[in-house]
């Protein structure tokens, strides 16, 4: 009886030892089970971050999905600014930006309207074919935002029109003037005043010049003026030269013959009273 206690007595401090107890070496730590409850969540927001996106208006507001800019025609650059939901953000102010070689931006900002959008006139710059790119920028509660679009042009195509005198009727007296003139157009639309110059030249008489630029119109003109030495008919030549190539019209217009103011009758003998 007495060994049978003994025993229990070591068999329990065995079993203590090995569960840390006693106040001596912990001995090896229990491992607890991992956590079911969820992670706690961290308390940040994903910043709010508005959109704005960009695109190329005709002049009759109607989206150009090839982004290519004729000469001589008004286009739009058209910003939408949207919040973060998607609503429209009315009365903010947008900043634009184009390559110059490519089309040109007589007002670079506006504010966006009730329903968040801004435009902005461009049109094209240059004769030669270009390419580059356009860009609205908007800054919002200290968040800024932009939005970029390509954009192109094509070689232009520059004409010479017909060279006339409209108010001639007829022949042209010796020493009378007569307006001369000729359209330049670009892409079919008339050419911007003083863009380009056309030189004159007539095989007799005077010109008021040698050389005009067009007008707003695309017109230029110049004075011609006929001699009476010149004779019938007189090759007036207008003709521009663009990018190597050079275009001519000829007009040809009649002279009037001289009409003598008098008639004066001279004789080589004197009178001779017959005797």
């Amino acid at each position: 009886m007495h060994i049978i206690k003994q025993m229990m007595i070591i068999t329990i401090v065995i079993i203590l030892i090995a569960c840390g107890g006693g106040g001596g070496n912990p001995g090896t730590p229990m491992v607890s089970a991992p956590s079911t409850d969820p992670a706690p969540s961290a308390d940040v927001k994903a910043e709010a971050i508005p959109s704005l996106s960009l695109s190329v208006l005709d002049k009759d507001k109607k989206e150009v999905t090839n982004h290519t800019l004729s000469r001589g025609a008004d286009y739009f650059l058209s910003a939408t600014l949207l919040d973060s939901k998607g609503q429209a953000i009315p009365y903010a102010l947008v900043t634009f930006l184009v390559d110059g070689v490519v089309a040109t931006l007589p007002v670079a900002a506006a504010l966006t309207n009730a329903v968040g959008v801004a435009q902005v006139l461009i049109k094209s710059a240059g004769l030669n074919a270009a390419a580059g790119s356009a860009t609205a920028t908007s800054k919002e509660d200290a968040v800024s935002v932009s939005g970029t679009v390509a954009i192109q042009t094509q070689d232009a195509v520059v004409a010479l029109g017909g060279l006339s005198a409209p108010s001639l009727n007829g022949a042209l007296p010796a020493n009378q003037s007569v307006n001369l003139q000729t359209t330049v157009t670009v892409d079919g639309n008339a050419a911007p005043k003083d863009a380009f110059k056309v030189e004159f030249v007539a095989s007799c008489g005077d010109l008021i010049s040698n050389s005009a630029a067009t007008d707003a119109s695309g017109q230029a003109r110049v004075t011609y003026t006929a001699k009476a030495e010149c004779i019938s008919p007189v090759k007036l030549t207008a003709a521009l030269a663009t990018a190597g190539l050079t275009q001519k019209r000829e007009l040809s217009i009649s002279l009037a013959s001289a009409t003598p103011s008098a008639i004066v009758f001279c004789s080589r003998y004197s009178a001779y009273d017959g005797q």
